[in-house]
């Protein structure tokens, strides 16, 4: 029985971190889509 809860918690934390990993990427390429938005705005007043 409590190797069947470490196994779930092992499990969990493992899923947990691959969501926090999946997170950080789209945060990244929100931010670089951002960026380069804002950039392709400066250049069009320019």
């Amino acid at each position: 029985m409590i190797h069947l809860i470490s196994w779930q918690n092992t499990l969990n934390i493992t899923w947990g971190t691959q969501q926090s990993d999946c997170v950080k990427k789209r945060q990244k390429n929100i931010t670089l889509y951002v960026q380069n938005r804002d950039s392709q705005k400066k250049s069009e007043l320019n």
